[in-house]
């Protein structure tokens, strides 16, 4: 007895994807090459323990933690032949940034002096302090506000790996203290003279006070 056999090809399997930023959508891409046949699924193993099986070509995953994996595509044709590929994906941490500031009044200079966290290469600041009017993308700066309010301030980072962080804080700026004072302004030469202080807070307790009696 004779029986003709049909000895069809395995799948070229390949894929693509670019390496990427914890958090954020990786695309991978099939690119397998085929010769006389058509793909019935896809087997995504993401190197993390979770995995995809699918009919479609393109497939999206997001990785929430950096680091390297190794990802397998197994890719099964419509005659039955199977076969896979691994490939390595690297995925990137993002840059750990937070701030301090100093001076919190109205009309007086913010400092705002950024901090990193971790050891990323920024490239690429941004401030916006809050109030809709200013920004800027130099690394430390001070900056003036223009009324009292609470400010959500925030800070952006990209690191030379292209990965974007945020952090941000609440900071609120204060109303100057008004100044008053009453004295008696007819007095004679050797008279006790009593000053008495009327100032007010505008919000805030005052803590100091300082005279000067202009008499040198």
């Amino acid at each position: 007895m004779q029986a003709q056999i049909m000895i069809n090809p395995l799948p070229d399997v390949d894929f693509i994807f670019n390496n990427n930023c914890e958090g954020d959508l990786s695309i991978f891409s099939d690119m397998t090459l085929l010769d006389n046949d058509s793909i019935i699924s896809y087997l995504f193993n993401f190197g993390d323990t979770e995995y995809t099986y699918t009919d479609d070509s393109v497939v999206y995953y997001q990785y929430n933690n950096a680091g390297i994996y190794d990802v397998n595509l197994t890719v099964k044709t419509s005659k039955g032949c199977e076969d896979s590929k691994n490939k390595f994906i690297e995925i990137y941490k993002l840059p750990s940034i937070s701030f301090d500031y100093e001076g919190v009044c109205i009309g007086s200079p913010t400092s705002f002096v950024s901090n990193l966290i971790s050891d990323s290469e920024i490239t690429d600041w941004y401030w916006d302090f809050g109030d809709k009017i200013g920004d800027s993308e130099i690394k430390d700066i001070s900056y003036t506000y223009n009324y009292k309010d609470t400010f959500l301030v925030t800070l952006s980072a990209k690191s030379d790996q292209g990965c974007i962080n945020y952090y941000n804080d609440s900071i609120i700026i204060n109303d100057i203290p008004e100044a008053i004072f009453y004295v008696n302004k007819h007095v004679c030469l050797g008279d006790e003279i009593k000053f008495f202080d009327h100032s007010l807070g505008n919000g805030s307790d005052i803590v100091n006070w300082e005279w000067s009696m202009g008499d040198g």
